[in-house]
């Protein structure tokens, strides 16, 4: 087999790198040169166009075997079938796992499409999403149309041109170009097997072929190997190293164009290259920076961080997605992402570190905004749920647990229907119609049900949500429970009906008493008087007194059940047409209704000039007759 990846036979560091990689060492990279630069640089092309692509390994190392399929030279295909079923590590990766060999023998019988036949393939690989990073998964028709696509290309069949632009347009530019530079390390691969005839098959190669005999027919049988143009095409073809000198300044611009801040440092911390995207992240220039030592980027709690990183990129580390703090030119505090990957010469020494850096601050920030909303949205007692604009539940809070009784599980993805009863499903469409159009619902006084079948009395507070681009896409609610409210209402509502109606009942009451008084009072009251017009100076001097306490009394009295009579008729009064009376001659009568018992006391009620008011005459009696008694103890008289 191939040279396994440690043992005492692994004779220089490069051998060792190589071994490290993909597990085994290929024979392709022990061919004897007169020159040793060469397969170092070859090992650098593959290593920087093939195994540190950023593209799925899975996916480079199936089109690695496919595009094999061409090469009239059968070792690339045998390597890389056996890279791809577990004889080795496909594309160098130690956590891409193999395949069956009954998933790889279907892509070795896949056909070329040409013309006519490729045009639906094409349509699938040009309307297939174009998110950055994404690529088609194993199998798919995805996949067979990008397959396609690249081998047209790779090929340069008549058909490349309209199988470029299909490419272009699923692909983001910077994935297109990586798919560029390892078709040319593929084609680069190939020339080289050309070159050397003397390059055999490894070991374990040779046992799977022998010992898998669909597998060895699709290898060594294969139509394919005849379209083989690099054949052809030798005298015309640029040299190997020439196209990997045009791929590196390729490159090399894409690097210094990017957004991203990409650096490169030795392994004692000092800057060797900066590119735009650095200086527009950190503010310095690169003359400002380069020879300078890294840790000038730290922030002033990180400083410690630049060692370690350092001794691990040393060690052969590499480094991903790492959070820290990075301090600008002007000393603002930056949250980034590093990644940080070794650098190696030709002898797979570690000489240097790339770091690519991303300011995820404002991300960090609306991350951090987000955890603090969503917290206070989880804790609040009110019901707080979300819904898209076909009614689905979208989020369901704590609150909303406690007021409807159904848990998130039971109810996210179901529509909010679930909660309303039958007769109020009318006021869904219509809330649904208004956030469509961007209103508001506020204050929203409705019935909900709860889980059990009881029926909620709630408020209803509703909000359009909208996306990025300010298009409502769903509704937050906020619904608080106001039963017990309601309950509280009915109850004061009905106290006050009750009410009402006592009073209404008091006064015919007291208009009643008052009247019905009047005859027997009036009858009392003429025959005090004709007593004491028969009688006055007959009874002698007291019971002239006597007769007159009567007929004052009855007096007195007459005026009291006129006072009751308003009185009870208080609440119809018109507060617009409230007489002036005398209070000092209202205040006299007061004193007079009292003055029995006044006198049993011992009591002298005196008072200065009172003034005319604008109250009723019965009201202001009433005053007066509750406030003389206090200072004489006469109340207890009047009130036993």
């Amino acid at each position: 087999m191939g040279a396994p990846g440690k043992g005492p036979f692994l004779k220089t560091p490069l051998e060792q790198n190589v071994a490290s990689r993909f597990g085994v060492l290929p024979n392709f990279f022990l061919l004897s040169s007169s020159d040793p630069k060469i397969t170092e640089n070859l090992w650098g092309f593959a290593q920087f166009a093939y195994l540190d692509n950023p593209m799925p390994s899975l996916f480079k190392e199936r089109l690695f075997v496919y595009l094999s399929r061409f090469c009239r030279i059968r070792y690339c295909i045998a390597r890389h079938v056996g890279f791809l079923v577990g004889l080795g590590r496909p594309a160098g990766d130690e956590n891409c796992p193999p395949q069956t060999i009954q998933a790889v023998l279907p892509l070795l019988r896949l056909n070329v499409p040409h013309g006519k036949e490729l045009l639906p393939l094409l349509k699938v690989c040009a309307e297939s999403v174009n998110d950055s990073g994404v690529f088609p998964g194993p199998g798919s028709t995805e996949e067979e149309a990008v397959i396609a696509c690249a081998t047209h290309l790779f090929l340069q069949t008549a058909d490349a041109p309209q199988a470029r632009e299909a490419l272009a347009e699923r692909f983001e530019p910077r994935d297109l170009e990586h798919l560029n530079l390892f078709l040319a390390f593929i084609r680069t691969a190939h020339y080289w097997t050309k070159l050397h005839p003397e390059l055999t098959l490894e070991s374990d190669i040779t046992q799977l072929l022998a010992t898998q005999e669909s597998l060895a027919e699709c290898v060594f049988n294969d139509a394919a190997a005849r379209e083989d143009i690099g054949h052809a095409q030798t005298p015309d073809e640029i040299t190997s190293l020439l196209e990997m000198r045009k791929l590196q300044t390729h490159l090399a611009a894409i690097v210094e164009a990017s957004d991203d801040a990409i650096i490169s440092k030795d392994l004692d911390g000092i800057v060797r290259s900066w590119n735009r995207g650095a200086e527009k992240l950190f503010g310095y220039k690169g003359e400002e920076i380069i020879g300078r030592h890294i840790s000038m980027l730290a922030a002033p709690d990180r400083m410690d961080e630049i060692p370690d990183i350092l001794s691990r990129v040393a060690r052969g580390e590499r480094i991903d997605h790492y959070e820290t703090r990075r301090k600008t030119k002007d000393g603002r505090i930056l949250t980034v992402s590093l990644s940080v990957s070794p650098i190696y010469d030709a002898t797979g020494r570690v000489i240097a570190a790339a770091k690519v850096a991303r300011d995820i601050t404002e991300q960090k920030r609306l991350s951090g905004l987000q955890e603090r909303l969503a917290a206070i949205v989880e804790s609040s007692e009110d019901a707080i749920v979300s819904k898209d604009l076909t009614g689905q539940i979208q989020s369901w809070n704590r609150g909303a647990e406690q007021l409807f009784g159904y848990t998130a599980d039971e109810v996210i993805g179901k529509p909010i229907t679930i909660i309303i009863p039958p007769d109020r499903l009318h006021e869904e469409l219509d809330i649904l119609g208004r956030l469509q159009r961007g209103e508001r619902v506020e204050h929203f006084e409705t019935i909900r049900r709860h889980k059990d079948g009881s029926l909620l009395n709630i408020s209803l507070t509703i909000s359009p949500v909208r996306d990025a681009q300010g298009r409502v896409v769903g509704a937050s609610k906020v619904a608080r429970n106001i039963t017990q409210r309601k309950r509280q209402e009915k109850a004061l509502k009905e106290a006050l009906e009750a009410l009402t109606r006592s009073n209404e009942d008091l006064e015919q009451f007291a208009y009643s008493a008052s009247h019905d008084l009047q005859e027997p009072l009036r009858i009392a009251s003429a025959f005090s008087e004709l007593l004491q017009r028969k009688f006055g100076g007959k009874l002698g001097g007291e019971g002239d007194e006597f007769i007159r306490y009567i007929v004052d009394a009855s007096a007195r009295m007459q005026q009291l059940l006129h006072d009751l009579r308003t009185f009870s008729q208080a609440s119809k009064l018109n507060q617009d047409q409230v007489p002036n009376v005398d209070a000092g001659e209202v205040l006299r009568r007061s004193i007079s209704n009292m003055k029995t018992a006044i006198d049993d006391c011992d009591a002298v009620i005196t008072h200065g000039e009172l003034p005319v008011v604008a109250m009723h005459e019965f009201q202001l009696v009433q005053l007066f007759q509750n406030i003389i008694p206090m200072p004489f103890g006469i109340a207890a008289r009047l009130h036993p």
